[in-house]
Formats: C-alpha cells, structure tokens, sequence
C-alpha cells in the first residue's frame, strides 16, 4: 500500500493526477466500509434482582428464611407437600366476594425521591380600591343574612318538633286519663263481674217502664223494638243514653230515652267493679203488643 502511493506521488502528469485523486476516494470508501461493518456494538448485561411475590404469613418464626419465595409481613418457614414454591392460600371465606380472581400484581421497585424544590417566595404588592371593598362588604352582609335565615329556619324547625312532642305527650296522657269502660252487650251470666249489677239495673228499668209506658202508643196500637246504649258512672249518675237503632218510632224512641231518666240514678258500682269508672249497657228494648216493656240482650 505504501508503494502504491508513493509511485502516485512522485508521478507529476496532468493524467497521473487523476488516478491519484480516484485512489485516495477509492481507499477512504473502503476505511469507512471496514469501519461500518468491521465494528460492532453489544449491549451491556445487568443482572436482574430476585423479584418475590407478596404474600401473609400464617404464624411467626423468629429465624429468617434463607431463600425466601416471598414477602410477607413475619418471617415464616416454608413447609408443605409441594415441590415447588406456591402461593398461600387460606380456607377461610372473606367478608366479601369478587366477580374475579386476579393475581397479586408484581412489586413495584421504589423509585428515588424527588427532590423538593423550594419555590421561592415573593412578597406582592396589592391594593383595593373602594368599589372592592364595599364588594366585600356586600358578600360579607349577604353572608350574614343567610347564616341569620338558616338559624331562624333552624329555630323554627325546633320550634314545630317541640310543639308536636307536646301534642303527642298531651295526647298520651288523655289516653291514659281516659276512663275505664266496661261494655255489656248480652245477657249477662253468673261469672260475669257485672251480671248482678246489670240484672238489678233491667229489673229497675222495666219496673219504671211499665209504670210509666207511653200513652199515645196503646191509643194509636203502635209497637216495635230499638237498641239502647245506657252509659253509668261509678257512683251511679246518668252518663249518656244513645239510640244506637231507631224503632221507627219516634214515639218509641223518646219513651224509651224519658224511661232512663225517670230511672236515674242508680246504685254505685259493687266492689267487684271498683277498677271500672262507667259501664254502658247495651238492650233492646221490646214494646209488645200486650203494651208490656221488655228488655233483652
């Protein structure tokens, strides 16, 4: 190589000139060439970290384990039937249950704190003008007023709870003052509490009856039966007397209201009915066509 270009250069001819200019492309191009594909670049291996697997450990050992499968929160040794290193699992049912089972993802190498930058702090210069500050002001008030209607809403609420309380506890005890009523609908019998008081009141209650019997219904032949509530106090006093089904007889319904109260009053009430403020007695009562007046449960 260094003959062939020595016999170029000591070559002074217009021609040799040429051939000399041609070599030297020539040559460069086959530098390059070698250069190019002569060369060549392998990357660098690093060897990998030993990646482990998340997991919980059953029971606590106080000795690390030297090859560890995995990471948990206690150092446990590994055991089992098993040859190859698998993921715990446990029996136990969750409180809750997924539509599918995914796998732990892989740990996540830590990353290198960032570093904080301190941003620097710069003192501002600001001004307000009138126009802002009765702006403020304004939203200020506007603010206030809010805060006072929901206080006043709130007061009123409490109000309105407190009014209903009281209506509920007034109506509580009405229902407990409310006296204590012994209702008779049919004949009475023997075991009844009420049976002799109630015997006693019809025998009073015909015995007037007979005596008193209205006039005009013997003279004009009317008869007929209607259903009578006769209400007693404890001591013995007329409480209420109400038709409950009429004769169709006017005639027969006011003889048979005058009747109770030409009764009235009757006995107190015995010992048995000592827990019992007033007893409604509740009878047809039968004018017959013998202008007889009955009385039946």
């Amino acid at each position: 190589m260094r003959l062939f270009l020595k016999n170029l250069l000591t070559n002074n001819s217009p021609i040799k000139h040429n051939n000399l200019l041609g070599a030297m492309i020539c040559l460069a191009a086959i530098l390059h060439t070698t250069l190019i594909f002569g060369v060549g670049f392998t990357p660098e291996d690093h060897p990998t970290g030993k990646v482990l697997d998340v997991s919980l450990a059953s029971f606590k050992d106080d000795e690390a384990p030297k090859d560890a499968d995995f990471i948990a929160q206690e150092n446990q040794q590994g055991s089992g039937t098993s040859e190859t290193a698998l993921i715990p699992t446990t029996t136990t049912p969750t409180e809750f249950q997924a539509l599918e089972i995914n796998p732990a993802p892989n740990p996540i190498p830590p990353m290198k704190k960032a570093q904080k930058s301190t941003p620097s702090t710069k003192s501002v210069l600001t001004t307000t003008t009138p126009q802002y500050q009765k702006d403020i002001k304004k939203s200020e008030k506007k603010e206030q007023q809010e805060q006072d209607e929901q206080n006043t809403t709130s007061t009123d609420w409490s109000a309105q709870i407190a009014s209903l309380q009281a209506q509920i506890s007034d109506k509580k005890q009405a229902y407990a003052k409310r006296p204590k009523v012994l209702q008779i609908t049919s004949a009475a019998t023997k075991k009844d509490k009420g049976a002799a008081y109630q015997d006693a009141w019809r025998k009073k209650i015909e015995q007037i009856g007979n005596l008193n019997y209205p006039k005009e219904a013997t003279a004009r032949k009317i008869y007929g039966n209607l259903r009578l509530l006769v209400a007693i106090k404890k001591n013995g006093q007329l409480y209420k007397v109400k038709v409950l089904k009429s004769s169709g007889w006017p005639i027969l319904d006011r003889a048979a209201i005058r009747i109770v109260h030409m009764a009235a009053p009757f006995p107190p009430f015995p010992k048995e009915l000592a827990d019992t403020d007033i007893i409604e007695i509740i009878r047809t009562w039968r004018f017959d066509r013998s202008d007889r007046l009955s009385t039946d449960g």
